[in-house]
């Protein structure tokens, strides 16, 4: 596929952020060294002491005439000797365990080079494992050849806590430099600080650069590429996302979140076997990381459309029950014979979020085959307050009507459904489509339309971005996503990805008194993904 192409001099555009801001280096200092030896030891002093104060009084002769006898004196300086070789054996274990655990120390930090701490802290920024680039960082500060490294982790450290204003002064000091090694992090921090100013075709040209900067430096640039994969993905360049993705898992088969990704791709294009073998891959690699649940429900998520319902069933009992856990085990016992526990998860799911999607559809399904047609009625009133566009709930609606005799409105009602279901067909085949042709912007305006139209303006918000990531200038996307980002606003009915940070500074934009109570647009499951490589500063 085509990739995007931007003006070079787009990779520098830091110029415009303030240029003082208060330096973080503060926040990543070194914490002092560990005291809980000392702190044992004085425990036991003073316990020692207080037992001594506690000790009955002794009468005259015991205090002239002591009866301890030699050995017991003996004993007592024996147990006093294991004491204080237990309490050593602690210390030693602890530091021990302290260089272990917590990667570079102070002791070990002394035996490497400058270049050996750069080049450990760039491994660790590979992994996002700050606190190890921190360690490294101060380390070289206490060298006397710091020159251009520093700055490059610095910018990293910044990026971790989001001060992009930091991020950007620390890489205006790097303009000049011929290391190809710098050059190759130097264009990757812009590419992940363009991203995170929502710049998406600069960050795609500043991660292009570092990558091929980077074959310079004899270095594969695993997050350049596994970052381009996720942006991608949201501009609706599958092919070059799972393209990306591939190099991804090809340099670095161990790292779990990518094949969390390809097997998010898989399971929106119904590669569902696929999708189920990348997912245990994730599992087997990361079996307790900040994902598994996640990736535990798209399995049973996969299964349910392969009618593995026992499967699917084993997956969701192994997760955190919330609402939606609910509804997708009352499709499971639904699907299985079992109505009377259906009907009890949807229950539970309803109690607990009166707007759950698939248990309003299902329990109004449920009461129409069970020609409650007045309830179901109630039922599919509800959830449409929630999703006025939803054509399911609409045509569902239309049947309960027709099960109590009123023919008219269930035909209007059909009427608007069908006009629904077309456009959210018309806008499934655009996302398919759309993966042949990168810079086709007429059609992205289509897919922004579209969204809106059928009841997503979250994904009309995407694609209004990603017609700005070929065209910046493009009046048409710059004036529908103002309007979209203050209507979304004022409505109070998500909140916003991509918003521009000005929009939602201004005052003007501000959102009404009397919020849209009913209102509410379905969460993004996996159609905005962006930030899934970008772990919290641990």
């Amino acid at each position: 596929m085509m990739s995007q192409q931007h003006e070079n001099d787009e990779i520098e555009n830091n110029d415009n952020t303030e240029n003082t801001v208060e330096s973080v280096d503060s926040l990543f200092s070194d914490i002092s060294s560990d005291t809980s030896a000392t702190s044992a030891f004085t425990s036991l002093r003073q316990d020692r002491d207080q037992r001594i104060l506690d000790s009955p009084p002794t009468d005259e002769a015991s205090k002239t005439e002591p009866t301890v006898t030699s050995g017991g004196i003996a004993g007592k300086k024996t147990v006093f000797a294991l004491v204080i070789i237990i309490i050593g054996a602690i210390f030693l274990s602890v530091m021990t365990l302290d260089r272990r655990t917590q990667g570079m120390t102070f002791y070990s930090a002394r035996e490497l080079t400058s270049e050996q701490h750069f080049l450990a802290a760039l491994d660790a920024l590979h992994q996002r494992h700050t606190p190890d680039v921190i360690t490294h960082r101060n380390a070289l500060l206490m060298l006397p050849q710091q020159d251009d490294r520093v700055a490059v982790l610095n910018a990293f450290i910044a990026l971790t806590v989001e001060d992009l204003t930091a991020a950007a002064n620390h890489l205006k000091t790097l303009q000049d430099s011929d290391d190809p090694l710098i050059k190759t992090y130097h264009y990757y921090i812009v590419g992940e600080l363009q991203f995170k100013q929502k710049q998406y075709g600069g960050s795609l040209q500043a991660l292009d650069a570092a990558i091929k900067v980077s074959d310079q430096a004899n270095r594969k640039l695993v997050p350049a590429y596994q970052l381009m994969a996720s942006i991608y993905y949201d501009i609706g360049n599958m092919q070059q996302a799972m393209d990306s993705a591939t190099i991804v898992s090809d340099l670095d088969p161990n790292n779990a979140r990518i094949l969390r990704f390809i097997g998010m791709v898989q399971q929106d294009y119904e590669q569902w076997q696929d999708s189920l073998i990348a997912y245990q891959r994730y599992l087997e690699l990361d079996p307790f990381g900040d994902l598994r649940e996640t990736v535990i429900i798209s399995m049973a998520e996969v299964h349910i459309k392969l009618r593995q319902f026992n499967q699917a069933l084993d997956q969701l009992n192994q997760v955190l029950v919330t609402p939606r856990i609910y509804a997708l085990r009352a499709s499971c016992h639904y699907n299985l014979g079992d109505v009377q526990d259906a009907l009890n998860a949807l229950n539970d799911a309803l109690t607990r979020d009166p707007a759950q999607h698939e248990a309003i559809l299902l329990k109004g399904t449920i009461e129409i085959q069970d020609r409650s047609y007045a309830t179901a009625v109630d039922t599919f009133v509800s959830g449409l307050r929630y999703y006025p566009s939803d054509d399911v709930l609409m045509y569902k609606l239309s049947e309960a009507y027709r099960g109590l005799g009123d023919e008219a409105k269930a035909e209007e009602l059909a009427i608007r459904s069908t006009i629904l279901r077309t456009k959210r067909e018309r806008f499934s085949k655009l996302n398919i489509d759309i993966i042949g042709e990168p810079t086709n912007i007429a059609m992205r305006l289509e897919l922004a339309k579209l969204a809106e139209e059928i009841g997503k303006p979250e994904l009309a918000v995407i694609w209004y971005q990603a017609i700005l990531t070929i065209d910046s200038q493009n009046q048409k996307a710059l004036f529908e996503l103002e309007r979209i980002i203050v209507e979304m606003t004022r409505a109070n009915t998500a909140t916003v990805p991509f918003a521009p940070t000005s929009t939602l500074q201004n005052p003007t934009t501000t959102p009404a008194n009397q919020p849209n109570q009913y209102l509410r647009v379905k969460p993004l499951s996996r159609s905005h993904v962006a930030n899934i490589f970008q772990p919290q500063f641990v």
